[in-house]
């Protein structure tokens, strides 16, 4: 088995899905690499990944686009053509997944407010 394990950021928010009677998550992981080619010039090469997980586990919310995440999970290629040129999809069976970093759109819900001391040490009998 080949598994790929991949850090990059969401493309956009993930999508909750019913495939036959069974829940999904859908998402698009964007990798980029950065190298210098031999003259010192930098460049940014980005991968996408087209990425689904079975259930939702809770963590659908936080998966917004933006999101810094790490994957890991078995992959499949194919090729099409894209104006022309050999194109490669790369799709992941996503089987762990882990948040790295959040933007503003992604925080998490405030905590549920707390009881008041006052009230915090009394029996409810």
């Amino acid at each position: 088995m080949i598994r790929l394990d991949a850090i990059g950021n969401l493309g956009g928010d993930a999508i909750e899905k019913n495939i036959n009677g069974q829940q999904y998550i859908t998402f698009s992981v964007a990798v980029t690499e950065r190298y210098k080619k031999a003259d010192g010039t930098s460049v940014d090469r980005v991968i996408w990944l087209s990425c689904i997980r079975r259930g939702t586990g809770g963590i659908l919310p936080y998966l917004r686009k933006g999101t810094k995440v790490f994957i890991r999970g078995t992959f499949k290629t194919s090729t099409y053509d894209y104006k022309g040129q050999p194109a490669v999809n790369i799709d992941v069976t996503v089987q762990e997944i882990e948040l790295l970093s959040s933007n503003r759109d992604t925080q998490a819900p405030p905590p549920p407010e707390e009881i008041p001391a006052t009230h915090a040490n009394q029996s409810p009998y």
